[in-house]
């Protein structure tokens, strides 16, 4: 089941409070109801999947990296009493920093800095060694799902032919931007809930869950098997349509409740 809805922007916490962690998307907004337009109704096919990834990045930081971390949070606690003082506590801090390296010495320090000034592997040169990166894999960011579906329908009598026509002008005209009336702006096209549905109109329960999806993109071809044929009304006699759908929000871990009596998002 594709129902079309009309689109609804998602606003932050219009709240007054201070509170930075209460500025984010809120989940009323998250879970926005937005008015349905029109409902399609799509026959199950195979390739029925999902795909879910996560952002990782490498990150690294060094030892002088991590002493420069140290300085810089010292000068940030200070520079509330005046720059004066805050300069002077960040290079207290770094003199402290460097001479509590063990087994580290002045000149392998200059060498990593000089190599850092004229952009050369000095250090290296000069000691044979490389500076411990302390590689390590990092959480970056969510990312959001894609569906895609192909469909192919062969009218066999005029009704059908209509019903294929309509099908694809629902698709085409939900996915288009709508103009102002003076035409000046643009506002976001209409968004679809995607539902795979089991017997007596219930949700499948071992089936994935879809939040809200935008049709990104939209491909109708109306000679898939290779040649020109239409009906005597005009109606090709097949007709092929491919969906794209990208989901508005990402799966975050409390979507997932591990005791519902279903597959989840």
């Amino acid at each position: 089941q594709v129902t079309a809805l009309e689109y609804e922007p998602a606003k932050f916490n219009a709240s007054n409070s201070k509170n930075l962690s209460s500025q984010g998307i809120t989940e009323e907004a998250e879970n926005r109801s937005m008015n349905p337009i029109g409902s399609v109704f799509l026959p199950m096919q195979p390739g029925l999947g999902e795909q879910s990834n996560v952002s990782w990045n490498n990150s690294t930081m060094n030892f002088l990296e991590a002493a420069g971390a140290n300085i810089s949070g010292g000068a940030v606690s200070g520079a509330s009493k005046g720059m004066i003082p805050a300069i002077e506590k960040a290079m207290a801090a770094g003199s402290k920093a460097v001479n509590d390296l063990s087994g580290i010495g002045n000149d392998d320090v200059a060498a990593y800095f000089a190599g850092q000034a004229i952009g050369k592997n000095v250090f290296t040169r000069g000691t044979g060694q490389v500076v411990n990166p302390n590689l390590e894999l990092l959480f970056d960011a969510p990312t959001l799902r894609s569906f895609n579906y192909t469909y192919r329908f062969t009218p066999r009598e005029e009704d059908e032919a209509q019903e294929v026509r309509r099908i694809i002008k629902f698709f085409k005209k939900q996915m288009a931007p709508k103009r102002t009336q003076q035409k000046i702006f643009l506002k976001s096209p209409n968004v679809f809930r995607l539902k795979y549905m089991f017997k007596n109109g219930q949700e499948h329960p071992f089936l994935n869950k879809i939040k809200k999806c935008a049709l990104t993109s939209f491909t109708a071809q109306y000679t898939p098997d290779g040649s020109y044929m239409t009906y005597e009304d005009g109606s090709m006699t097949s007709y092929e349509m491919q969906l794209s759908f990208g989901e508005l929000n990402p799966i975050y871990n409390d979507d997932i409740d591990m005791d519902s009596n279903d597959m989840g998002f």
